[in-house]
């Protein structure tokens, strides 16, 4: 069995701005595999009302929210310093091609 990566997120929007995800202009991407502890795995993806099960490495279409929350997730990387301390930095979750809006 593949590892699966979760990412979830919530947004509360006032009454007026609501609109539900799949209403938004959809974008295709596609979630390259890396190096990482769970980079090969496919990716479960959660925001609000809409759910998908994204496999890496091909092409998708996706509401522009989930595209958005992509490439806002990021991992607290830690790395020990020759003196002994931790020095730590943020990097992308996810390596994400881009390929453009969906007419």
């Amino acid at each position: 069995m593949r590892p699966v990566n979760v990412v979830e997120a919530v947004a509360e929007l006032p009454k007026q701005l609501e609109v539900p995800i799949r209403k938004h202009p959809k974008v295709k991407i596609k979630i390259n595999e890396d190096t990482s502890l769970n980079g090969k795995g496919d990716v479960y993806v959660r925001v609000n009302e809409y759910e998908a099960l994204i496999k890496r490495n091909t092409p998708v279409e996706v509401p522009l929210p989930v595209y958005r929350m992509l490439m806002d997730a990021v991992e607290t990387k830690g790395e020990q310093n020759k003196d002994g301390s931790l020095s730590f930095r943020d990097v992308p979750s996810y390596n994400v091609t881009y390929m453009g809006e969906v007419a």
